[in-house]
């Protein structure tokens, strides 16, 4: 069994989104916020306009069964 879909998440705060980004590394490998200090000042912008940043992210189960 295999089954997958799209996940959203909001981010209403550029300090969450950095928290978010060290804490699960395989999201962006070798993240810093020197090496992203752009695009995270992109997005502080968007949040400050929307209220927030939504992320679309695909996930998938794959179920097994031991014979």
């Amino acid at each position: 069994m295999i089954r997958s879909y799209f996940a959203g998440q909001r981010f209403y705060a550029i300090g969450a989104l950095v928290y978010y980004l060290k804490t699960i590394p395989w999201q962006v490998p070798d993240f810093t916020i020197d090496r992203f200090r752009d695009p995270l000042w992109q997005i502080h912008l968007e949040m400050e306009q929307h209220g927030f940043w939504d992320v679309q992210q695909k996930r998938f189960i794959i179920g097994a069964v031991k014979k």
